[in-house]
């Protein structure tokens, strides 16, 4: 179990939002990668996904597991990354998802498995999303740079945050 975290990198959304939460230059020196974060966006509607794409590529494997309000299942694709999902503007006023994407080997030029959960709520209503998710990266290239972006060409809204964790082995 790893036990040792590093602070790489934090994204606060500051006034006017952002379209894209970054994260560059990450270096080769952990075994693992966490990525810890509360996310709003502006979205019409009670959450959203967020796709996360490694390195600009374009191959992409998802898998996920959701549930949504009453119902639940699964999904598959070739054409995005969901990761997370965020809270959006038809939420509980204020209130921000909560999500973990783990990314174990990231140095590694074979093929990378990772992980992500998330949950979104709005506190008025019985709507919430909830998702466990997959993702194969296939390109073959050590993780130098991460993008999380909300589908849908929106935006995350002020103080939506991102922290970036190194993770070692002692």
């Amino acid at each position: 179990m790893p036990n040792t975290y590093y602070t790489l990198g934090s994204v606060t959304v500051g006034a006017g939002g952002a379209s894209t939460i970054t994260f560059s230059s990450i270096p080769g020196t952990y075994t693992d990668l966490l990525i810890k974060c509360g996310l709003r966006t502006n979205e019409s509607a009670i959450y959203t996904d967020i796709d996360i794409t490694f390195n600009s590529e374009s191959a992409r494997q998802w898998r996920g597991l959701y549930a949504v309000t009453t119902s639940a299942g699964s999904s598959t694709s070739t054409g995005f990354n969901i990761a997370a999902t965020a809270v959006a503007a038809n939420s509980t006023a204020s209130t921000f998802s909560n999500c973990d994407i783990y990314i174990p080997n990231y140095t590694s030029t074979a093929v990378k498995n990772i992980s992500g959960e998330g949950a979104a709520e709005n506190n008025s209503t019985t709507n919430f999303n909830i998702n466990i998710s997959a993702n194969t990266i296939t390109n073959g290239a050590a993780i130098t740079s991460i993008d999380l972006v909300p589908f849908g060409g929106n935006s995350f809204v002020q103080y939506s945050t991102a922290y970036l964790y190194g993770i070692k082995n002692s």
